[in-house]
């Protein structure tokens, strides 16, 4: 009786023992970790499991199930239209971290503004330094001259003078000689106009040091009994034009001899101190109605002008010719009215050199 049990419980045994070799690797470990001795009966122990390597099945399974995981999203995709393969690799962010509150304060104190701000700002700044630095009215500097009247009840010359700019006053004789001063210029106004001279020079310098001022300034001169009084101007209050004129350098004639006249100068009578129609021709600016001619020979810096029946010659040469009048001015230049004629002689470098005219 006893051989009949042991034998059932030999195949009782082998029974459990195919039954856990197909089991899932799961409950395989499972019975592997947790295995306990079935029975225990008749003093026969059961053989536990050996231990062996994890049969290849299951891990051909998982690889399988992923497989079909990735195609079933790849079927996806292409039924919805998506042709990119599925991402299988982990998301990461590498974006910065958003600035602190700190460091968006000292941002702000750093730089407040934007580049294109800056740039606005600059623009701004530049147009407010143009409209500042532009002067309000237009300077116009000019050379001229003018005699002045030494008699009682006659007008006071005028020099017209702006900020930033100089004006320079010469005064020579009626023959053209210049005619030093005896002592400094005396300004009226000396805040708003400052006098500068040379010793023993026949010039003055002028400067205004506001604009819209008005004064005087009193020259003395070598030899003359009475003082020279000069009206001085910075600007016209009541004139609305933009545009002032200033005497960059004005040639003041005194109708006398100077000290330093030449001995053989022309006569008195002969000068015409306060013809406007010389002194046009003598500044260059010919009135209209005279006609300028054409002329050759070895005389420099001579021009002709005919006006009615007279010639007006001006050059720096002496004229050996007989003349009706003559003018002069503080930089040499001579001017000459006579009859109409197709030649004339002049004195170059101690030479007598014809000058020849052509007549229209």
């Amino acid at each position: 009786m006893k051989k009949y049990f042991v034998l059932s419980l030999l195949a009782l045994a082998c029974s459990q023992s195919f039954a856990a070799d197909t089991t899932t690797p799961a409950n395989n470990e499972q019975t592997q970790g947790n295995w306990q001795p079935a029975v225990n009966m008749g003093g026969i122990s059961p053989q536990a499991p050996a231990t062996s390597t994890p049969p290849s099945a299951p891990t051909s399974a998982s690889n399988a199930s992923t497989t079909n995981q990735n195609a079933q999203a790849a079927n996806q995709n292409t039924q919805s239209g998506n042709t990119n393969p599925p991402d299988t690799t982990t998301s990461s962010s590498d974006s910065l971290p958003p600035p602190s509150p700190i460091y968006q304060a000292a941002q702000q104190q750093v730089s407040p503004l934007s580049p294109d701000e800056i740039r606005t700002l600059r623009g701004q700044s530049e147009q407010n330094k143009r409209a500042m630095s532009s002067p309000t009215q237009t300077i116009v500097p000019r050379i001229s001259a003018q005699t002045v009247d030494l008699s009682p009840g006659s007008s006071l010359p005028l020099v017209r003078a702006a900020v930033n700019y100089t004006s320079n006053v010469s005064f020579t004789d009626a023959t053209g000689a210049p005619w030093p001063l005896a002592a400094p210029a005396l300004s009226a106004n000396a805040n708003d106009f400052a006098v500068y001279s040379i010793p023993n020079g026949p010039i003055i310098t002028l400067k205004a040091n506001r604009a819209y001022a008005t004064g005087s300034v009193t020259v003395y001169l070598k030899g003359l009994s009475v003082p020279i009084v000069l009206t001085v101007s910075s600007g016209d209050t009541d004139s609305r034009k933009n545009v002032w004129t200033v005497d960059s350098r004005l040639d003041l004639r005194i109708p006398r001899r100077g000290p330093q006249a030449a001995p053989m100068a022309e006569p008195e009578s002969k000068i015409g101190l306060y013809d406007d129609v010389l002194q046009a021709f003598l500044d260059g600016t010919p009135p209209q109605g005279a006609q300028r001619l054409k002329v050759s020979g070895g005389v420099p810096e001579t021009t002709v002008w005919q006006m009615g029946d007279d010639l007006y010659i001006r050059s720096r040469a002496d004229l050996m010719e007989e003349f009706d009048q003559t003018l002069s001015s503080a930089d040499g230049m001579h001017l000459w009215k006579m009859p109409v004629t197709p030649y004339a002689t002049f004195s170059v470098m101690g030479h007598a050199v014809p000058l020849n005219i052509t007549l229209e």
